[in-house]
């Protein structure tokens, strides 16, 4: 799928890793920008929601090593949601990741990391540190980094899934079911559960998400069609049926 928010950037005049530097946006420029991380953003929203489901349904049957590498993922694609929506893009000059603020008379800043990962999450911290996912810690660890550790972890530091056996990460929620958690995340308006290690592997990307979420749908009421709602709500289920307080953050008005 294409990013809007870099084709815009590429088509502008001067696009190369020697200008980047020197090169600002202009009003007409900042415009289309603005527009194009909107698009953007819809869609890591649409992707978020989609790890996010997908990784309950797993954990669910046990599969507790994937669940936990798409929780990951759903925290990484509500972030850069997030930041898009604030007006701030990542973008790439050759593999060279720069920042950018949609306004105009910005100019690009170089991001230290090369992994768009580290980038998004640097983004965060670097213009966003009031954001409320930065606000405490997880086990003596920014949260960010925490949720990285664990997919990095599951990814390329262990030959063998303990799966069906839950981690420890896992071991709350795998205990008491995915329907028992949701119904208490839902209601934690205080994030009692959003930076507690027991809890964290699923209310705080659940957390992420929301925040996006509610961004988004200030900005687009139509963010998702009829087949991708029919998806969630098939994934967004269990024996008992509908995950009612998953739906009513994803889909609440569906």
């Amino acid at each position: 799928m294409t990013h809007y928010a870099q084709s815009v950037l590429q088509a502008r005049p001067g696009f190369s890793s020697t200008s980047a530097y020197s090169w600002n946006l202009t009003s007409a420029d900042a415009y289309s920008l603005q527009q194009a991380l909107h698009k953007d953003c819809i869609g890591f929203i649409y992707s978020g929601s989609v790890s996010f489901a997908d990784a309950l349904r797993g954990a669910q049957c046990g599969c507790y090593s994937w669940s936990t590498i798409k929780l990951y993922y759903t925290t990484y694609f509500a972030v850069r949601a997030m930041c898009g929506l604030e007006g701030s893009a990542l973008f790439y000059v050759g593999s060279k990741p720069f920042y950018i603020d949609a306004l105009a008379g910005a100019v690009p800043v170089k991001a230290k990391s090369r992994s768009s990962h580290h980038a998004v999450f640097d983004l965060l911290r670097r213009r966003y540190s009031g954001n409320f996912l930065l606000s405490q810690d997880v086990g003596g660890e920014d949260p960010l980094s925490w949720m990285m550790d664990l997919r990095e972890n599951t990814n390329y530091r262990v030959s063998r899934f303990p799966d069906p056996e839950p981690p420890e990460h896992f071991r709350w929620v795998a205990e008491h079911g995915v329907r028992t958690a949701l119904n208490m995340y839902h209601d934690d308006t205080t994030h009692l559960y959003t930076f507690d290690t027991d809890h964290a592997i699923v209310a705080f990307p659940l957390a992420a998400l929301r925040r996006g979420l509610l961004e988004a749908r200030k900005r687009a009421s139509d963010w998702i069609d009829d087949p991708e709602q029919r998806l969630l709500r098939e994934l967004l289920r269990d024996s008992s049926g509908p995950l009612t307080s998953a739906l009513d953050i994803i889909l609440p008005d569906s």
